[in-house]
């Protein structure tokens, strides 16, 4: 039987919560470990029972008479709403697309820093169009447009590459990357928790009301 964890609040407002030993009322109603409804108990019977568990008392209903609090991993809980928010955030930055422009002439150090800035959109979950413009006499030698372009896909670290085309004296390419690769992401972001749990199983924080 392990004791109550302590947390510092979340940056996150919705994970400002109370848990454990935190919790002020004398009273609480309770939802169990299955989500079923306990009822009305006192918060020192509600207390027990989550560390009877293992786990924490929750506090996810502070405005309501008598609060209402839940037997839970609060470590868990906390990881699924950073998870949840991530992957929001990802589904937003997917549908900005963010151009990256050059000429079909760019020097050598100028190419690698509008490479490096693609890849950390990339990055950033952004999807990516990278645009070679010509001009005058360069539209008569689309090749190095299309050289280019290739060059830059060798050099991108990116999942998903769309065919290169010409329209008008434009050579475009659209590079992104796919769920798979958030998948991984996250499956990565997990394990990193998990052997920060193993290093530090006792560690404790002190939350903020």
């Amino acid at each position: 039987m392990r004791g109550h964890k302590k947390y510092k609040s979340s940056n996150n407002p919705g994970l400002r919560l109370r848990i454990n030993d935190r919790i002020k009322a004398g009273k609480v109603r309770l939802i169990g470990l299955d989500g079923e409804q306990i009822g009305i108990v006192a918060t020192s019977i509600a207390l027990a029972q989550a560390k009877e568990h293992g786990l924490d008392l929750i506090e996810i209903a502070p405005g309501a008479k008598p609060p209402v609090c839940k037997i839970a991993d609060f470590g868990k809980m906390r990881y699924e709403h950073s998870k949840k928010q991530k992957q929001q955030l990802k589904k937003k930055s997917q549908s900005i697309v963010k151009m990256v422009k050059m000429s079909p002439v760019i020097g050598g150090n100028d190419l690698l820093r509008k490479i490096v800035d693609a890849q950390k959109f990339l990055d950033k979950g952004y999807k990516v169009t990278i645009l070679v413009e010509m001009r005058g006499r360069q539209n008569k030698h689309p090749d190095l447009a299309f050289r280019l372009a290739e060059t830059v896909k060798e050099k991108l670290d990116a999942d998903v590459f769309e065919r290169i085309v010409k329209q008008g004296n434009r050579v475009s390419m659209a590079a992104s990357q796919s769920s798979k690769f958030e998948k991984k992401a996250d499956r990565e972001a997990k394990e990193r928790e998990d052997r920060e749990k193993e290093v530090k199983p006792d560690s404790e924080a002190t939350p903020s009301g």
